[in-house]
Protein backbone atom coordinates (compact mmCIF):
# COMPACT_ATOMS: atom_id res chain seq x y z
CA UNK A 1 0.00 0.00 0.00
CA UNK A 2 3.04 2.39 1.02
CA UNK A 3 4.39 1.58 -2.31
CA UNK A 4 0.93 2.54 -4.38
CA UNK A 5 0.38 5.97 -2.39
CA UNK A 6 4.83 6.23 -2.59
CA UNK A 7 3.93 5.72 -6.51
CA UNK A 8 0.96 8.14 -6.70
CA UNK A 9 3.00 10.82 -4.95
CA UNK A 10 5.86 10.44 -7.23
CA UNK A 11 3.76 11.29 -9.96
CA UNK A 12 2.18 14.13 -9.10
CA UNK A 13 5.63 15.42 -8.32
CA UNK A 14 6.43 14.93 -11.64
CA UNK A 15 3.36 15.90 -13.33
CA UNK A 16 3.41 19.34 -12.06
CA UNK A 17 7.61 19.32 -12.23
CA UNK A 18 7.16 18.50 -16.14
CA UNK A 19 3.94 21.37 -16.52
CA UNK A 20 6.53 24.35 -15.05
CA UNK A 21 9.70 23.10 -16.91
CA UNK A 22 7.19 23.40 -20.11
CA UNK A 23 6.11 26.56 -19.46
CA UNK A 24 9.30 28.12 -19.30
CA UNK A 25 10.53 26.78 -22.78
CA UNK A 26 8.25 28.55 -24.25
CA UNK A 27 9.35 31.89 -26.15
CA UNK A 28 8.05 35.59 -24.31
CA UNK A 29 4.55 36.54 -25.77
CA UNK A 30 4.60 40.40 -25.78
CA UNK A 31 0.59 41.71 -25.70
CA UNK A 32 0.04 44.95 -26.16
CA UNK A 33 -3.85 46.82 -25.81
CA UNK A 34 -2.94 49.57 -28.31
CA UNK A 35 0.28 50.20 -30.07
CA UNK A 36 -0.28 54.06 -30.81
CA UNK A 37 0.28 56.60 -27.35
CA UNK A 38 -0.75 60.54 -27.39
CA UNK A 39 0.72 62.86 -24.98
CA UNK A 40 2.18 66.24 -24.89
CA UNK A 41 5.80 67.82 -24.07
CA UNK A 42 6.67 67.06 -20.94
CA UNK A 43 4.21 65.11 -20.13
CA UNK A 44 5.37 61.91 -18.86
CA UNK A 45 2.99 58.61 -20.63
CA UNK A 46 3.34 54.55 -19.49
CA UNK A 47 3.61 51.94 -21.68
CA UNK A 48 2.50 48.49 -19.99
CA UNK A 49 2.05 45.61 -21.99
CA UNK A 50 1.33 42.51 -20.42
CA UNK A 51 3.50 39.15 -21.27
CA UNK A 52 3.34 35.32 -21.17
CA UNK A 53 5.98 33.27 -20.56
CA UNK A 54 8.18 35.71 -19.13
CA UNK A 55 9.75 33.48 -16.03
CA UNK A 56 12.75 34.90 -13.80
CA UNK A 57 15.60 36.04 -16.27
CA UNK A 58 13.34 37.59 -18.80
CA UNK A 59 15.29 40.02 -20.34
CA UNK A 60 13.02 43.44 -21.31
CA UNK A 61 14.88 46.24 -23.79
CA UNK A 62 13.45 48.90 -25.08
CA UNK A 63 15.29 51.08 -27.55
CA UNK A 64 14.64 54.62 -29.99
CA UNK A 65 16.71 54.63 -33.29
CA UNK A 66 18.53 52.06 -31.82
CA UNK A 67 19.83 53.52 -28.33
CA UNK A 68 18.56 52.14 -25.33
CA UNK A 69 16.26 53.36 -22.92
CA UNK A 70 14.98 51.08 -20.99
CA UNK A 71 15.38 47.40 -19.73
CA UNK A 72 12.07 47.45 -17.60
CA UNK A 73 8.85 45.73 -18.65
CA UNK A 74 7.03 48.46 -18.37
CA UNK A 75 8.21 52.15 -20.25
CA UNK A 76 7.56 55.59 -18.85
CA UNK A 77 8.84 58.30 -21.27
CA UNK A 78 8.29 62.19 -21.81
CA UNK A 79 9.24 64.00 -24.74
CA UNK A 80 10.86 67.27 -25.14
CA UNK A 81 9.51 68.55 -28.47
CA UNK A 82 6.24 67.20 -30.58
CA UNK A 83 6.70 64.79 -33.05
CA UNK A 84 6.16 60.72 -33.43
CA UNK A 85 8.78 58.33 -31.74
CA UNK A 86 8.75 54.13 -32.55
CA UNK A 87 10.26 52.70 -29.64
CA UNK A 88 11.10 48.93 -30.38
CA UNK A 89 10.14 46.26 -27.65
CA UNK A 90 12.03 43.31 -27.14
CA UNK A 91 11.37 40.75 -24.53
CA UNK A 92 13.50 37.40 -24.67
CA UNK A 93 14.23 34.42 -22.35
CA UNK A 94 16.12 31.28 -23.22
CA UNK A 95 13.83 30.19 -25.35
CA UNK A 96 13.02 32.66 -27.77
CA UNK A 97 12.42 36.23 -28.14
CA UNK A 98 9.26 38.72 -29.51
CA UNK A 99 9.43 42.15 -30.85
CA UNK A 100 6.45 45.30 -30.90
CA UNK A 101 7.15 48.55 -32.17
CA UNK A 102 5.24 50.98 -30.61
CA UNK A 103 4.77 54.46 -31.54
CA UNK A 104 4.35 57.48 -28.89
CA UNK A 105 2.63 60.62 -31.07
CA UNK A 106 3.79 63.98 -28.51
CA UNK A 107 2.51 66.79 -29.26
CA UNK A 108 3.29 70.53 -28.67
CA UNK A 109 1.29 72.56 -25.60
CA UNK A 110 -1.06 74.26 -27.74
CA UNK A 111 -4.80 75.02 -26.27
CA UNK A 112 -7.25 74.29 -27.83
CA UNK A 113 -9.25 76.60 -30.59
CA UNK A 114 -12.70 77.19 -29.54
CA UNK A 115 -15.40 79.36 -31.61
CA UNK A 116 -18.64 79.55 -30.51
CA UNK A 117 -20.92 80.60 -33.62
CA UNK A 118 -23.09 83.50 -32.58
CA UNK A 119 -21.03 84.49 -29.85
CA UNK A 120 -20.35 87.54 -30.92
CA UNK A 121 -23.54 89.47 -31.50
CA UNK A 122 -24.47 87.41 -28.73
CA UNK A 123 -27.60 85.51 -27.44
CA UNK A 124 -31.39 86.42 -26.53
CA UNK A 125 -33.14 83.70 -24.60
CA UNK A 126 -36.71 84.25 -23.53
CA UNK A 127 -37.24 83.12 -19.72
CA UNK A 128 -37.66 79.66 -18.82
CA UNK A 129 -36.56 78.67 -22.06
CA UNK A 130 -33.59 76.79 -23.11
CA UNK A 131 -30.46 77.94 -25.19
CA UNK A 132 -28.30 75.13 -26.78
CA UNK A 133 -24.70 75.95 -27.21
CA UNK A 134 -22.36 73.81 -29.71
CA UNK A 135 -18.93 75.17 -29.70
CA UNK A 136 -16.52 73.76 -32.42
CA UNK A 137 -13.20 72.82 -30.49
CA UNK A 138 -10.44 71.71 -32.07
CA UNK A 139 -7.44 70.17 -30.32
CA UNK A 140 -4.87 67.55 -30.89
CA UNK A 141 -4.94 66.56 -27.48
CA UNK A 142 -8.21 64.94 -25.73
CA UNK A 143 -10.34 67.92 -23.94
CA UNK A 144 -12.47 67.96 -21.19
CA UNK A 145 -15.32 70.88 -20.74
CA UNK A 146 -16.98 72.87 -18.08
CA UNK A 147 -19.76 75.26 -18.55
CA UNK A 148 -20.21 77.69 -15.68
CA UNK A 149 -23.14 79.79 -14.80
CA UNK A 150 -22.46 82.88 -12.70
CA UNK A 151 -19.13 81.40 -11.28
CA UNK A 152 -20.51 77.80 -10.91
CA UNK A 153 -20.20 74.80 -13.07
CA UNK A 154 -23.35 73.79 -14.58
CA UNK A 155 -22.15 71.12 -17.24
CA UNK A 156 -19.11 68.69 -18.11
CA UNK A 157 -21.17 67.73 -21.64
CA UNK A 158 -19.52 69.25 -24.59
CA UNK A 159 -22.98 70.75 -25.75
Amino acid sequence: MRKIIFAFIFSIVLVFTGCREQRSSLPPVILLEQQIYETAVNEPVTVTPEYENCPDGTVYLWTLNGETVSQEPSLTFSGDEPGSLYFLLTVSNQAGEDRAEIRIDVYGQNPPVISLPGAIVGFSVLQDSLLALAPEVSSALPVTYSWTVDGKEVSTDSV
